[in-house]
């Protein structure tokens, strides 16, 4: 989770994360493939390096509930709205989860996993009709989003 003991300033922190968004959806790259590029190209200083790969990981991470919860709050549906509206609410991953299981209360299974999980309903879909139970898919979603380390080894040296 995101700990900010010192507050990005807001409009380096809203223009670097909004090339990043930007990029990623352009490009169709991976997070840490658009991050580095985006990096290079603006050269954020280098304590903020750091924080800004976390909040740009949340944000993707997060990325349809963030749209959706940024669009319900009045902030609209670009990626700058959603910067906005998470930085409205500190930045902070177990506020925004939080906000995100009241404001689901009430849709559709679909519509609340959908969001909550941040993946396309149509993905969800097509899980739920694999799966047998709403348990057993939502320990899987939540399995997606956990992050993975990986060791990659060379065995021919």
């Amino acid at each position: 989770m995101i700990s900010l003991e010192t507050s990005p300033p807001p409009a380096m922190t809203d223009f670097f994360l909004t090339r990043l968004l930007d990029y990623i959806t352009k490009f169709k790259v991976s997070y840490d493939r658009a991050f580095n590029i985006v990096s290079k190209r603006y050269k954020p200083p280098k304590w903020l390096y750091n924080m800004f790969y976390k909040i740009g990981y949340y944000i993707v991470l997060n990325y349809y509930g963030l749209r959706w919860l940024a669009a319900r709050k009045g902030f609209g549906k670009r990626p700058i709205a959603m910067i906005t509206y998470f930085r409205s609410i500190g930045y902070s991953v177990r506020r925004l989860e939080h906000i995100l299981e009241k404001e689901v209360e009430g849709l559709t299974t679909i519509k609340r996993l959908s969001i909550r999980y941040s993946y396309p309903e149509y993905i969800i879909r097509d899980l739920m009709g694999r799966l047998e139970s709403i348990d057993e898919l939502e320990q899987y979603l939540r399995k997606l989003n956990e992050r993975k380390t990986w060791l990659r080894v060379n065995s021919l040296k």
